[in-house]
């Protein structure tokens, strides 16, 4: 079986891994060392309906919608982040949910969401419209990058950036979309990819019982296979992040909006412990799995 990522074919069964109702064939390759499902769910897409987003599905995800104000708090400092590098122009967000980043996103660009879920996009675009409206948010549409909304927006170089945070790990055809993305792009535009490094000791030490093993989750990247694969694609400048491109002090702003009581702060320690951890090494691997790869074209 090919590599998703490097495209080899020196793969073999790593392990059969059970999650709830579900039984994860998990491929690994010599190459590169990323991992991957095959054979991978039936209908992957079919996952992201309305039990997935409301917490009743055995694979379950989280309602942005309640919570918009505390996320806003990490959208606004990965933004901020983003701005040094490139101050205005169009955006996509992949994989959008419900659109909170992209609608948070218009604050500086002309913005715009796509997601395969239909139930997200329809869901989506009714809370947004319950928001304060922003001049530069385009809207949230059905689509994914290797299946573009039928708009004239979605055309060759016309991005300046595109992020997927959280999204590469759910892709079938991972070096499809990120052609896909590079080909959007405007000449020095950012690609932006948060997801997990199977190459940090985090998820080495794990092993199977790495929290990342979930139904939806169809590859897992080690952090060099992942750039090297967009260097091939045309990708020429690369900055990774660990664990994350936003600040520690909106990662605490964030969860302590959620906190009813004063012990609930304790669990600040953990996340200052994590964050701080992330940027240790031993033999040239960081100690955590958490990572975002900006690419430049």
């Amino acid at each position: 079986m090919i590599c998703p990522v490097c495209e080899s074919a020196r793969t073999y069964l790593w392990e059969n891994i059970k999650y709830q109702n579900y039984n994860l064939f998990i491929r690994k390759c010599v190459s590169c060392s990323s991992l991957f499902q095959f054979p991978e769910i039936k209908d992957a897409n079919s996952l992201y309906q309305q039990k997935y987003y409301e917490g009743d599905a055995d694979y379950s995800y989280y309602d942005e919608r309640k919570s918009h104000a505390a996320s806003k708090i990490v959208y606004l400092s990965r933004l901020k982040n983003i701005h040094k590098f490139i101050n205005k122009g169009f955006f996509l967000d992949v994989g959008c949910s419900f659109g909170g980043f992209a609608y948070t996103a218009s604050d500086y660009y002309q913005s715009f969401g796509i997601d395969v879920s239909n139930f997200s996009i329809k869901e989506g675009t009714v809370w947004l419209k319950s928001l304060d409206p922003k001049n530069n948010f385009k809207g949230i549409y059905k689509g994914s990058l290797i299946n573009l909304p039928k708009i004239n927006a979605f055309k060759k170089n016309h991005f300046d950036i595109i992020t997927m945070i959280e999204v590469a790990e759910h892709l079938k055809n991972p070096l499809a979309n990120f052609k896909s993305a590079y080909d959007l792009l405007n000449k020095n535009g950012l690609l932006i990819i948060q997801t997990a490094n199977f190459d940090a000791w985090q998820a080495i030490n794990a092993g199977k019982n790495y929290h990342y093993f979930l139904p939806g989750h169809l590859v897992y990247f080690s952090a060099k296979a992942l750039e090297k694969a967009l260097k091939k694609i045309g990708f020429r400048k690369f900055i990774q992040y660990t664990p994350v491109d936003f600040s520690l002090n909106a990662k605490l702003r964030k969860s302590g909006r959620n906190f009813t009581g004063f012990f609930r702060y304790l669990k600040w320690l953990s996340i200052v412990y994590y964050h701080l951890k992330s940027y240790l090494r031993k033999k040239e691997r960081p100690l955590t799995s958490s990572f975002v790869l900006y690419a430049f074209k």
